[in-house]
């Protein structure tokens, strides 16, 4: 890696949690998800706690008793019941964890389709799109055609800008923020230098009339569901509405949309904050329409 500034000699590159993830690591000494996720993956070895990257059920049969580490297969189980009655973001944020930590290694088609169900009964409106929301391969491998996307990769994107968005398409790295993980070329990205996140504004799309069954995104940045988001308005009310989990790894969402088949939209891209991760990734959108 270049070194992006001077400073302590042997302390001046620091990996993120993306290195980490796209290197393969098993073990961290920096935890890759946020809280509370990252005490789920807590590991202590030796006296040292490091984090488990994803879910290795042959490493967990190897460590000796007395690790501390949570059995995941076990973790999915007593959650079920809370998972069923929980509000956004917390879910989507759980789904988010448990795809990545754990059903991205372990093929465990049984306890899927029970977070799945329980995902459902929590929030409805994903009826339809249940095969998505653990998934992050190509919809058109399970069945679905893009009817479009709406690309950063143009110089002239034709949005309008609010405040500070005019800044925020980048196909790089901000000084000072840790790698983004999941985005291709140049994507939404509202953490600007030198004010890192104070500075605020708004992205809205296009008019476009919805024709799909659903929309797949990625998101990152600040959990703040009132002031960090990406929403669909319909008719210029807001009807599906997505923040971050805390982290630069961008997460896989869906929205089902075959209510509004029809009907003139929207998106619209929020950063009303200046706090704490008050800043937001997005990247990936696109409409599909459902083959059979």
């Amino acid at each position: 890696m270049p070194i992006e500034k001077r400073g302590r000699p042997g302390h001046e590159k620091v990996a993120s949690p993306a290195h980490i993830v796209e290197s393969r690591t098993q073990l961290s000494e920096m935890a890759v998800f946020p809280q509370p996720y990252s005490r789920l993956s807590m590991v202590n070895v030796g006296g040292d706690p490091l984090f488990m990257v994803r879910y290795d059920a042959a490493l967990v049969e190897q460590l000796s008793v007395g690790t501390g580490l949570i059995r995941f297969p076990s973790y999915i189980d007593s959650h079920l019941p809370i998972l069923a009655q929980e509000a956004e973001p917390e879910l989507s944020c759980d789904l988010w964890h448990m795809r990545e930590y754990y059903f991205s290694t372990n093929p465990d088609a049984s306890r899927k389709d029970s977070v799945i169900r329980a995902a459902v009964q929590a929030n409805p409106s994903w009826v339809g799109a249940e095969q998505l929301l653990l998934e992050d391969q190509d919809p058109t491998q399970l069945g679905w055609r893009k009817v479009r996307s709406f690309s950063f990769e143009a110089d002239e994107v034709p949005w309008q800008f609010e405040g500070e968005a005019k800044r925020w398409l980048i196909s790089g790295l901000r000084p000072d923020q840790e790698v983004p993980l999941g985005q291709h070329g140049r994507f939404v990205n509202s953490h600007l230098a030198p004010d890192a996140d104070l500075p605020t504004g708004r992205m809205i799309s296009p008019p476009f009339v919805i024709e799909g069954n659903i929309m797949t995104f990625i998101i990152g940045g600040g959990k703040l569901p009132d002031s960090e988001q990406l929403e669909l308005l319909v008719d210029d009310q807001p009807v599906r509405r997505a923040t971050g989990c805390d982290s630069e790894w961008m997460s896989h969402r869906v929205w089902v949309t075959s209510a509004f088949i029809g009907k003139a939209a929207r998106l619209a891209i929020t950063d009303h904050s200046a706090g704490i991760w008050g800043h937001i990734l997005v990247d990936e959108i696109v409409e599909w329409k459902a083959t059979r």
